[in-house]
């Protein structure tokens, strides 16, 4: 994922994370974490369905496990919403 595309899809969800979490250095945590992982799945040639838990894994020198399973959280709840409010195709 080109670093235009990464800031693209994380502008939306730093904004929204703003509603959802009051602490400003959660938010910045969180950021860097769903920025992390977005490029690791670009670069990531493994399996999808193990792909968050290798993440975690690779991610633990710089977040505590915990804390970037709650930052993947929001991002998947985050995308959820983008989900549910896109245009129906008819």
């Amino acid at each position: 994922m080109d670093p235009l595309h990464t800031g693209e899809r994380l502008a939306p969800f730093v904004a929204w994370l703003a509603t959802r979490i009051d602490d400003e250095s959660t938010r910045r945590t969180y950021r860097q974490v769903a920025e992390h992982f977005l490029q690791f799945c670009a670069a990531d040639r493994g399996e999808p369905d193990t792909r968050r838990q290798r993440f975690v894994h690779a991610h633990r020198d710089r977040v505590p496990p915990v804390t970037t399973r709650a930052a993947l959280e929001r991002l998947a709840e985050h995308d959820a919403v983008v989900r549910r409010t896109l245009p129906v195709d008819s």
